[in-house]
């Protein structure tokens, strides 16, 4: 943000060749596209970059020296740094998984295609492998290169597979490219990209949601903020997430009746590890405002999750009501429930409905 706060800041500073290639090059690019679907904007971008360097002798920054030709595979990895790499790594694929399954998703949402995460696991699993062989980086998709994929025509696996021969192909003399402004590259990246930053859909999440709001625009301004360390900046969304998330599924609303001598409880929410407690303590209450209560009644039909220590809460209550001479019983069990209900109160408990009584 410092650096790009000074370069706007400091138009004194600006390279002419460099704004007006970038301008040029993201006109060809989103313009060639209204023009016609498979204009090649980003290669005559990149031809009139190489031109204009070799004929006017461009003075901003360029590409530079290339490496040439593939590099050697070797399985003499440093196997005594895994422990220090274990941490790194495991961000470094969260990273990289993230930004590859997001692009995707919206990809796949536009051409309603559908979309498996578990394939591009092994896909991304694969060519991390492959490129650590060859003393490469960590690799994935991204959405500067799906982007600019797509705005070239691509609309299938096909394009990836001919661009990867070419880029072979290409090894050999990939030396001539040294010369190519990076101001086109990153016009070409900005212009691939443009569309996809949907600030109307972050600023409509104050609208629906303000914690989702709090989320997404935390993430986004730690993104610019720590750049270029965005594994720090999603590591730090993603436990934002997480704890929003349950602090969110914390409370259990607990509504009460009572008749007759029956004192009904309905418990509403996610009865999880964390919110049981607080169940507990609501229905205790409630036990001890009717004390000439003789049977209970727990209606858990409007739980939305029940896990195995929601489940030992419900059996604590359900002891302490027998303590206190109460008949218990448990009414609508949920579907998806039942089977911890089961290892819980015992598999006989449930059979023939969904009320186990005690």
């Amino acid at each position: 943000l410092q650096e790009a706060w000074w370069a706007l800041s400091a138009p004194k500073s600006w390279n002419t060749a460099a704004v007006l290639l970038s301008i040029v090059t993201v006109l060809l690019v989103i313009g060639g596209r209204r023009l016609h679907m498979l204009f090649p904007g980003v290669l005559v971008a990149v031809i009139i970059g190489l031109g204009v360097s070799a004929v006017f002798g461009y003075g901003g920054p360029v590409v530079g020296s290339m490496p040439r030709g593939l590099p050697p595979f070797s399985i003499a990895l440093p196997w005594a740094e895994l422990p220090r790499l274990v941490l790194p790594g495991a961000v470094i694929a969260l990273v990289g998984f993230a930004e590859a399954a997001a692009i995707s998703r919206t990809f796949a949402a536009q051409d309603r295609a559908p979309w498996n995460p578990n394939r591009e696991f092994v896909s991304q699993g694969v060519a991390n492998l492959a490129s650590g062989l060859s003393g490469g980086f960590p690799v994935g998709g991204s959405f500067s290169r799906s982007s600019v994929n797509r705005l070239a025509g691509g609309k299938s696996r096909l394009s990836g597979a001919v661009t990867g021969l070419i880029v072979l192909g290409f090894l050999p003399v990939a030396g001539v490219l040294a010369a190519l402004p990076r101001a086109i590259l990153g016009a070409i990246v900005i212009a691939a990209v443009v569309r996809l930053v949907t600030l109307r859909t972050m600023v409509g999440f104050f609208r629906h949601s303000r914690p989702q709001a709090a989320i997404a625009w935390s993430t986004f301004v730690l993104t610019l903020a720590l750049a270029p360390r965005v594994d720090r900046a999603l590591v730090i969304g993603v436990a934002f997430a997480i704890a929003v998330h349950i602090w969110r599924e914390l409370p259990v609303l607990v509504k009460s009746a009572y008749e007759n001598g029956v004192l009904h409880i309905e418990p509403q929410g996610v009865l999880f590890f964390a919110s049981a407690p607080a169940m507990s303590e609501a229905l205790l209450k409630e036990l001890a405002r009717h004390p000439d209560a003789e049977r209970l009644a727990i209606d858990l039909g409007r739980l939305g999750r029940i896990d195995y220590s929601g489940a030992l809460a419900l059996q604590d209550v359900i002891h302490d009501a027998r303590e206190a001479q109460l008949t218990v019983e448990l009414r609508g069990a949920p579907p998806h429930a039942r089977r911890i209900l089961g290892r819980v109160f015992g598999p006989e408990a449930l059979v023939g409905g969904d009320d186990i009584k005690r």
